[in-house]
Formats: structure tokens, C-alpha cells, sequence
């Protein structure tokens, strides 16, 4: 009987353990040599700036926000990132000074006094032209303080041989940094994902706080105390496993640079206008690295002057697959279909594969934010069961943004449940008549 007992113990505690987001502190060297780079890059000269609880490594076995694991840097202690979700004014303040800290890099993008900042430097040189990596960006200071002077901001920032310094944190716009007044339930919406807390039902319904949560008024129909808790459930979908209040999907970098010449590289992040409320940024583990093609199907460019071109877009092999109403697994028709196509590719051939998924407009936009990345998950099973590296896939969801169909018909809504699989070959493998 007790062995019976040990045993149940034992499968409950590795079950929950699987479940939980992991966060650990590690050296800076080994949290950029083992962790981040991946394949055709060596890194060098690397530094922490800041506290070390301000970095660590991270791991998520249910790629809740769509990264499985990586580096992680946050204005407050990093552990304290872990959920579940109880407070929306976390506040890990890392140093006692309560003088504003010197960037130059930061300070430009945040136009204001800066406080706990956490970075890292390197230097690296990259194998092929094409740099790459993942990421996701999350803030305390979402939703209360969006459009306020409180604008935590982080940067990427890549300088040349020559000195030209470049911020690769932008939107796709390659202007605007990415911030929390750039990013949020109001602006560039498409790319943000609220994550409220445990308790918000319980806001009691002052005038003052009325005020306070017109934003999700405007956004969902009624304020938090107006919805039942099976409804609000869909607009907490983070909150068991991460504690930050929002943020944005996982965001791709691509930056052409010049094979076999030298770089150095910053990643920084700050609070903004005071040390209150932590924010974080989320790096995918092992997808700084470097390739001989573009891994997006329209690239990315240019550091210097001397790389001004770019390269032509690759022709993808493509595949969709439909998903019943409300449902992000596949029924046996369309996945024999997806494992027909798999079988049909020689997968040492192929550079990288990207997952778009996609929804009706039936329910919320955050709910169907969720559900489209549920669906790219139950693909994405499919090529990891092939030994198909986390490395070489990009995932996007896109909720019901992206229709291509109407949605006031019930043929057309079947259109738009959909996974999008799109394969790229190495350049050497390209068919040019395909």
C-alpha cells in the first residue's frame, strides 16, 4: 500500500512539476553560450550590466506564450515572473539607488528617467548573413498605465565594426520601438495578449474604478464585475503560469548582416518614470543564430550602408489544414492529410518551417488569440514527433484577424479555421521551377 502511495506521489509531483513555468538564475557566460545561440554564431566578450536576479534562464514545457525556453531579463528579480497571477503591481525593485540609471541606448527610446535595468553585451560573429531570433515582451504596467510616462522599454541593439548602432526591438515598421505604448489592448492590438489577474472579478464597481477599467469596457462590452467567471476565464489565459499583466506574441527578428565580420550585441531593458512594476523580456533559447536564406517569407534589412538589398523572398512549399468550430485539434481526414504532406518532404533539406493559425470570429479576440495558438501547437506536434528542431519553426497566430472568408456564413467560418503550414528550403536545395 505504501508503495502504491510513494508511486502516486511520485507521478503527481512530476505532472505538476511538468506544468509550471521553471525559472533559474545561471552565469551570464552560460546563459548566452548554452541557452541562447543556436547554430552559425560564435559569441564572445560577454557581460552582464546590473543585478544577476535580474537574468535567468526560463522553461516552459507548455509553451504557454508560445516560447518553450530561453533567456530571460526583467527589471525586477526574475523569479518573481513565475504566476500564478495574483498582483497586478509586482514590483521586484533590483538596486536601493533611487537615482535614475545612465543608457544612452534606453533613454533614447524612452524619453525619460530610467530605473532598474538589467543588460547583457556581447560580441559575435556570424557564419551566414541572415541573423534571427524570438521573442516576447511582458510588463506589469500593462493594462493600468498604458499611454502614461511609465513606458518600460527594452532594445536590441547590434553595432557594426564601424560604430553604426542599430535597435532591432521595433515593430515591422523598423521605427517604432517596441514598448508598452506601442504594443497594447489599443494600439497594434494584433500583437498583444492580456493576462489579467486572479482576482479581478472581485473589483468592486466604484466610480473610480470605473474609470480605471474603462479600457476593458470599451474592449470586451462590460467591465470585469459584469462578466461571469467562465467568461472572464477566456481573457486570463497566462495567468496559472506567468504573473506579468500583458504581453505581446512572439515576435521574429531578421537582420541581414555580413558573413565572417564582427558584431556586438546589447540586450537591455529598463522601467520607465519610476521603479514601480516590472517588466520582462522573453528570448527564445537557441534562435540566435545565423543562416545562409532568409527564414521569413519577406526579410528584414539592413545595418550599414554595405547591405542595402534584399534578398529575394523563398519560395515556400504550403499546406493548409481546417479545424472543426471551437475545436484546435484535428479530425482524421485533415490529419491524414498534414502527415501525407510531412512524409512527402526530406526534412534535412528544409531551413525552417512557419505555422500560422487562425479562427472564426465566434468569441472574444483574446479567446480566439489563444485558440489559434492551440491549433499551430497540435501541428507543431506533428514535426517535433519528425525530431524537428523547436529552432528552425516559427509560430504565428493570428487569432481572427487574418480572415479568407466572410464570417457571417457558416461555410465561410469553416474557411477561416485554419493552420497554414509553410516549409523553406535551403538555398541549395531551392527549385526554382516549384
Amino acid at each position: 500500500m505504501k508503495g502504491i502511495i510513494l508511486a502516486f506521489l511520485i507521478l503527481f509531483i512530476t505532472l505538476f512539476s511538468r506544468a509550471q513555468l521553471t525559472i533559474s538564475n545561471s552565469a551570464p557566460d552560460s546563459l548566452i553560450q548554452n541557452v541562447l545561440v543556436g547554430s552559425g554564431v560564435k559569441v564572445s566578450d560577454i557581460k552582464l550590466i546590473g543585478s544577476s536576479r535580474g537574468i535567468a534562464s526560463f522553461s516552459d514545457t507548455k509553451e504557454t506564450i508560445g516560447l518553450p525556453n530561453g533567456i530571460f531579463l526583467s527589471t525586477g528579480r526574475a523569479r518573481e515572473a513565475r504566476g500564478p497571477n495574483t498582483s497586478n503591481t509586482r514590483s521586484g525593485i533590483l538596486t536601493a539607488t533611487m537615482e535614475p540609471v545612465k543608457d544612452k541606448d534606453l533613454v533614447n527610446l524612452a524619453r525619460g528617467n530610467i530605473f532598474d535595468k538589467t543588460a547583457i553585451t556581447f560580441d559575435f560573429i556570424p557564419e551566414h548573413e541572415h541573423l534571427s531570433f524570438s521573442f516576447v515582451f511582458g510588463s506589469e504596467e500593462y493594462p493600468e498605465y498604458v499611454n502614461s510616462q511609465f513606458n518600460d522599454v527594452f532594445a536590441f541593439v547590434i553595432e557594426d565594426e564601424s560604430g553604426n548602432k542599430t535597435n532591432l526591438a521595433t515593430l515591422p515598421d523598423r521605427k517604432t520601438p517596441i514598448t508598452v505604448n506601442s504594443i497594447n489592448q489599443f494600439k497594434n492590438a494584433e500583437y498583444y495578449i492580456a493576462n489579467f489577474k486572479r482576482d479581478i472579478k472581485s473589483i468592486g464597481s466604484s466610480e473610480n474604478n470605473k474609470l480605471r477599467y474603462y479600457w476593458f469596457k470599451k474592449q470586451y462590452g462590460k467591465y470585469p464585475w459584469e462578466m461571469n467567471r467562465d467568461s472572464l476565464e477566456r481573457y486570463s489565459v497566462l495567468r496559472k503560469d506567468y504573473e506579468f499583466d500583458g504581453f505581446t506574441t512572439v515576435l521574429t527578428i531578421e537582420e541581414k548582416l555580413i558573413p565572417n565580420h564582427k558584431y556586438k550585441f546589447k540586450i537591455a531593458i529598463a522601467d520607465v518614470g519610476d521603479k514601480n512594476l516590472d517588466s520582462g523580456v522573453f528570448i527564445k533559447g537557441g534562435s540566435f543564430s545565423s543562416f545562409k536564406s532568409s527564414i521569413l517569407s519577406t526579410a528584414i534589412v539592413k545595418v550599414n550602408s554595405e547591405v542595402n538589398q534584399k534578398p529575394q523572398a523563398l519560395k515556400p512549399k504550403t499546406l493548409i489544414v481546417y479545424f472543426e468550430n471551437d475545436q484546435h485539434t484535428l479530425n482524421q481526414q485533415e490529419e491524414r492529410k498534414l502527415v501525407q504532406f510531412l512524409d512527402s518532404i526530406n526534412h534535412n533539406d528544409i531551413l525552417s518551417y512557419s505555422i500560422t493559425g487562425h479562427t472564426d470570429s465566434i468569441g472574444s479576440d483574446v479567446y480566439n488569440q489563444r485558440l489559434s495558438n492551440k491549433r499551430i501547437e497540435s501541428v507543431q506536434k506533428h514535426l517535433h514527433r519528425m525530431n524537428i528542431s523547436s529552432a528552425k519553426i516559427t509560430k504565428h497566430p493570428k487569432g481572427e484577424r487574418v480572415p479568407q472568408a466572410s464570417n457571417t456564413s457558416h461555410q465561410g467560418r469553416a474557411k477561416n479555421r485554419r493552420v497554414h503550414i509553410e516549409i523553406y528550403y535551403k538555398e541549395e536545395h531551392i527549385n526554382t521551377d516549384q
